[in-house]
């Protein structure tokens, strides 16, 4: 990796991550748009590109960072492992909604305005901790986990 400054990876990592809530973002927009459309292909396209986005986040989050952070934030670092619980069981019951091309888009809808704040949370809290304290993140296995930034 190249040369950054003292705390330059924290920030690094912190970009890397808020961009993964960007492409989130996007990915929730193009599956609102499939729905709107009615197209199941679309549908199932976005679907599984949002789910392998943001399991994948979440797995190199609870690896790489929370371990670390809870050390000094515990009660912070326990809500958003909570969080990521109650995602992965949305994730299952809304993978089931697809066949029935997402029936229940009220219920989408909430756990996606869920989502939202989770992400701004972290964004305000975690990230802002990984930019300023990084100690003890590995960084490049991190940026691994994370996949290409988009």
């Amino acid at each position: 990796m190249n040369q950054v400054e003292p705390n330059g990876i924290g920030r690094i990592i912190r970009d890397h991550l808020v961009s993964d809530h960007h492409e989130l973002e996007r990915i929730v927009r193009d599956l609102v748009a499939a729905f709107d459309k009615g197209v199941p292909e679309d549908l199932v396209s976005s679907w599984t590109r949002f789910e392998t986005t943001l399991v994948r986040h979440m797995g190199a989050e609870e690896r790489f960072v929370l371990p670390l952070f809870e050390r000094g934030h515990a009660t912070v670092a326990a809500e958003i492992r909570a969080d990521h619980l109650e995602f992965r069981q949305r994730l299952a019951e809304m993978r089931s909604d697809l066949g029935l091309h997402f029936g229940r888009l009220p219920s989408a809808q909430r756990f996606l305005a869920r989502l939202a704040e989770h992400s701004a949370r972290e964004d305000r809290v975690l990230y802002s901790w990984i930019a300023s304290h990084r100690g003890g993140v590995d960084g490049e296995a991190l940026l691994r986990a994370l996949g290409p930034q988009r």
